[in-house]
């Protein structure tokens, strides 16, 4: 509390009175008094069921954000979400088997998809329009996460670890 004001005072300040008084020049209220629709945004079809959704990209560049979908019967679906009122469906994938989660290494640009019986697909997508399956694991991948290049894979009553960092250059290291 700042002196000489009562708590009575510091409950009753208002936004326009911080700008009016030059407490803070940018002001607490962004969007200068208008409102800000709350609610459905955007919508964009999909051609299949979104069973999972990760988004890469730069927190700082907001130009820089993807999202990566599991589509159900209907594979990888990547969508630019740079700008949230309007997501662009880029590129899909179809893959055998049910997917229901993607994990992204954005180093590589490489995302691995799990199928269930269909199995852990690997899949590079440096051009977001044109993805393309690199390799397919024989696994029964439900969930998979990705941290420094080695991809964790619930497969069944396992979980299994693959490094990633081969899929370029050469086989997949399977460990466990």
């Amino acid at each position: 509390m700042s002196k000489g004001a009562t708590k009575a005072q510091i409950r009753t300040w208002r936004p326009r009175e911080f700008q009016r008084l030059g407490r803070n020049p940018a002001g607490p209220d962004p969007l200068s008094g208008r409102g800000f629709p709350t609610g459905l945004i955007a919508s964009l079809p999909l051609p299949g069921e979104a069973r999972e959704v990760v988004i890469e990209g730069s927190t700082l560049n907001a130009e820089q954000q993807t999202a990566y979908l599991a589509l159900g019967a209907r594979g990888l679906g990547i969508i630019k979400v740079s700008q949230f009122q309007m997501p662009i469906l880029l590129g899909q994938l179809d893959l055998p088997g049910d997917t229901t989660d993607v994990a992204v290494d954005a180093t590589p640009k490489l995302a691995a998809v799990a199928a269930n019986a269909g199995g852990l697909h690997l899949v590079d997508v440096s051009d977001p329009m044109q993805p393309r399956l690199r390799q397919t694991l024989s696994v029964d991948a439900s969930q998979v996460e990705i941290i420094g290049g080695v991809a964790y894979v619930a497969a069944g009553s396992e979980l299994r670890s693959y490094d990633l960092g081969f899929v370029r250059y050469g086989p997949v290291l399977e460990g466990r």
